[in-house]
């Protein structure tokens, strides 16, 4: 006849949490013998199936745009031969901060509701 089973104690399920969290990253280190190689473009949707990210090349280099939930880029990321830059979107469109660095100035940028520059630090 089979023994009852014993109640799991908070230490012992936190012991089993530890080792599966542990067995998780080690299944998930980037190493030449398990490469995870993602090739853009690419996106990555919400449960709802919504757009939250894409990463792609962009004419100048790669782009990454974070989306938000009405689907127009909030935050956009992108790098270049020269530099790169953070751009931040009300979801209007207009603008609403930009830093970006070039290979000899850059550009720090905040603006009002409307998309007009209020503050700019210019290279």
């Amino acid at each position: 006849m089979p023994q009852p089973r014993k109640h799991a104690t908070q230490a012992d399920r936190q012991r089993a949490y530890r080792a599966r969290v542990r067995e998780r990253l080690r299944q998930a280190e980037i190493t030449a013998e398990n490469p995870h190689v993602i090739q853009a473009p690419l996106r990555v949707l919400g449960c709802d199936g919504r757009t939250l990210l894409e990463v792609a090349e962009g004419s100048n280099g790669p782009v990454l745009r974070l989306l938000g939930t009405a689907g127009k880029s909030l935050v956009i990321l992108e790098a270049h031969e020269d530099g790169g830059g953070v751009y931040t979107l009300a979801p209007t469109g207009e603008a609403g901060a930009q830093l970006y660095a070039e290979r000899k100035s850059g550009k720090l940028s905040i603006a009002d509701s409307h998309g007009r520059e209020v503050v700019e630090l210019p290279h």
